[in-house]
């Protein structure tokens, strides 16, 4: 609509349940969508969020947060990151929430350095061991790797070393795609 006070008195005339299914299709689309544009990550972060779905407004944070990240634009990257957070503690499975807790941490940690790397450490092998129960060998050697980083970032070299043999252990238990 050419002016905005059309657009938001005709947006106000919708019922708030239809709303929400309008914003969950046009996510959907825009989470298909290939395109790599700082404009469709906040696009796609925003109608995630008006959906109602916890589950795809925490993936298109994971999404949208790694776009930014690829623009260099980590403030903003930190807030997605965080914004989704808050969406996976709405998810029913647990195999879900930890996943997506692991995605999220990690454009979290890609875009600002950590204040308290040795509980941040144990966090993530944490994640790592809850994922490795749920039988998600993927995101396990995701979480020790990130585990085994932060270590070796801040000089912690026997951690570090601990966790990426455990990363690597994960890897070698799974099939083809964790080779």
């Amino acid at each position: 609509f050419s002016h905005d006070l059309i657009a938001r008195s005709i947006y106000a005339g919708i019922p708030p349940t239809r709303r929400r299914t309008m914003h969950r299709r046009v996510a959907e689309l825009l989470e298909q969508d290939t395109v790599l544009e700082p404009e469709r990550a906040a696009d796609l972060a925003h109608h995630a969020a008006q959906s109602g779905d916890p589950a795809l407004a925490a993936r298109a944070m994971v999404s949208a947060g790694r776009l930014c990240l690829r623009f260099f634009a980590n403030d903003e990257a930190l807030a997605l990151a965080s914004r989704g957070l808050q969406w996976v503690e709405q998810l029913p499975s647990a195999a879900e929430r930890v996943c997506l807790t692991i995605e999220l941490r990690e454009v979290a940690h890609t875009a600002a350095p950590v204040t308290d790397w040795e509980s941040t450490a144990r966090e993530y092998a944490a994640l790592a061991e809850q994922a490795l129960d749920l039988g998600r060998l993927s995101h396990a050697r995701r979480g020790y790797f990130m585990a085994s980083y932060v270590h070796w970032m801040h000089g912690h070299f026997a951690g570090a070393r601990e966790e990426i043999l455990q990363s690597e252990r994960v890897a070698r238990s799974g099939g083809d795609e964790e080779h």
